[in-house]
């Protein structure tokens, strides 16, 4: 059987793309919201920076209107440019089912146990002789040469059992980063036990509890990415005290209480997090490294946590996506005069806002679609700001 979807790009937008049995999902980093496309139907979807998952019997590719057709995993769809995505099924090959790690592997070398990998993961090694990265997709390949392996992206593990998974523990020590394709659960984490020296952990659509990030190395992690972890609490984050980088989206029970164990934090997002609070906002003050802090649909914050964010004066990057924010709370945040980033998409700011950004002057990129502003008060910020990009709703200005 075989079916094209075309996706046309229209805006601008940093999109995630994900394949599925009956479509595409289309996830706007932006605002959180994702629609589904199937088959027969054509929606106009935000263009950007769009980042593949590919699974068995799909690929995806990008054709522009000469007919240069791209197939990669990552690429960047510019503004204003027409391109038409194409995903094609095709029918998958009957392959026999890979024997179960515990079954295929004599020994405990790094070979060995990358061969097992390959079977369902992509990896990136490091070679020992000169220390060169080297990308090695699912089932291809290794180096002669000895190697270390260092990144792992897991896709096909949802076979495998406890005697597989008790296999591999411990036996990837040199892993600095893993991104979970598949929806994690606390038995595939538990992989991660042996992984001594894992830096990065990013998983999507998780089915984990914080017994599942228990399994993660709290010394040496310092980036954690989780996209729709319902079962995640600030307990079992409070660990990870060492973090640099915290993005979650979609994780209900949350609520940022967390964030006081988090010191050393640069880069601080909450996407769909309805429950934090002033109190969470507060404990940002703490981190002196912080430039870049991201909240969507924040609802439960009143002026005195809009207060504690004007505090954070070293931002250089602000997200307040679908939150209250209106031109009183923006006077809170007015003296934040070091942000290159703000993106106010659907607040309730008016142009007495926009008179404030001017003094803004290292503004670079402004985001407010779907607020109160008007097209004057757009054109005097413009004047204010000559090198900043401002996304708003009135097309040329």
């Amino acid at each position: 059987m075989r079916g094209t979807l075309v996706v046309r790009i229209d805006e601008s937008a940093s999109t995630d793309v994900r394949l599925r049995d009956d479509g595409v999902e289309i996830i706007n980093r932006e605002n959180g919201e994702s629609q589904k496309i199937r088959p027969r139907e054509a929606k106009p979807v935000p263009s950007g920076i769009w980042r593949i998952q590919p699974i068995d019997g799909m690929r995806l590719t990008a054709r522009n209107e000469e007919g240069v057709e791209l197939d990669t995993e990552r690429f960047v769809i510019r503004r204003n440019d027409r391109v038409v995505l194409a995903v094609t099924r095709v029918e998958a090959e009957d392959k026999p089912a890979p024997p179960a790690p515990h079954q295929s592997l004599d020994g405990d070398s790094t070979r060995q146990v990358a061969e097992v990998l390959l079977k369902a993961c992509d990896i990136q090694v490091e070679l020992e002789s000169n220390g060169e990265s080297l990308r090695i997709n699912l089932g291809e390949a290794l180096p002669s040469e000895p190697f270390r392996i260092w990144w792992v992206r897991m896709w096909q593990i949802d076979g495998w059992q406890q005697s597989d998974i008790d296999y591999l523990v411990g036996k990837l020590t040199d892993l600095r980063s893993i991104h979970h394709g598949k929806p994690a659960t606390d038995l595939t984490m538990k992989i991660l036990q042996g992984a001594t020296s894992l830096e990065h952990f990013e998983c999507a659509g998780s089915v984990i509890s914080d017994v599942g990030l228990s399994y993660l190395n709290a010394e040496t992690l310092t980036r954690l990415k989780m996209d729709a972890a319902p079962n995640v609490t600030d307990a079992g984050l409070v660990k990870f005290t060492n973090l640099t980088f915290l993005y979650l989206y979609d994780c209900p029970q949350v609520n940022g209480s967390c964030l006081q164990h988090m010191p050393k934090l640069e880069h601080c997002a909450f996407v769909k997090g309805p429950n934090i609070t002033d109190e969470s906002l507060a404990y940002l003050r703490q981190m002196s490294d912080l430039t870049h802090v991201e909240f969507y649909g924040l609802s439960r914050v009143t002026d005195v946590g809009y207060g504690h964010l004007g505090k954070l004066v070293q931002l250089q990057s602000l997200g307040l996506q679908k939150c209250e924010l209106t031109d009183a709370r923006f006077k809170l945040i007015r003296g934040l005069v070091h942000l290159e980033n703000l993106h106010l998409l659907a607040t309730e700011i008016t142009d007495e806002s926009l008179e404030l950004m001017a003094n803004m002057k290292k503004l670079t990129r402004l985001h407010v679609r779907q607020t109160q502003v008007t097209p004057e008060g757009v054109k005097e910020l413009q004047k204010a700001l000559p090198n900043c990009e401002i996304l708003h709703d009135f097309g040329e200005l």
